[in-house]
């Protein structure tokens, strides 16, 4: 998580749900500093614990950020001052976004899982106003 908000905080062009700003977005994507191809995050699928399917913060579809012992049950984004003066109507809002996960840990053998949510934010380093 602490990666993801470092990554979000030093982009740009944020988006949620392809909408700009939402509230309880599934997905969120920006452009990273230094360039290149946007970055997505989002809840995906792998094979967890006693090989039953559990839910993965992944960025691109592709690469999963989570432990296999970790099952993310849900994943939202909030996003707000996505629009710019290029972009209008302008919100004149520095764009910022609140991420919150909510899962569950397993420990071990014979011991039942753990549950927890956290949640973050992280605003946008540059400006865009």
């Amino acid at each position: 998580l602490e990666t993801m908000t470092r990554n979000i905080r030093t982009g740009t062009a944020y988006d949620c749900n392809s909408l700009g700003d939402c509230a309880a977005g599934t997905s969120f994507t920006f452009l990273p500093s230094g360039g290149g191809a946007a970055i997505t995050y989002a809840r995906g699928t792998q094979a967890g614990p006693g090989g039953m399917t559990v839910g993965t913060l992944t960025e691109n579809g592709t690469t999963v950020l989570t432990d296999p012992s970790v099952n993310i049950t849900a994943l939202t984004f909030y996003a707000s001052g996505t629009r710019n003066t290029d972009n209008p109507p302008n919100d004149y809002r520095q764009p910022y976004v609140t991420i919150i996960v909510t899962g569950e840990v397993y420990p071990g053998p014979g011991k039942p899982p753990q549950s927890f949510t956290v949640q973050t934010g992280a605003a946008m380093r540059g400006t865009d106003l």
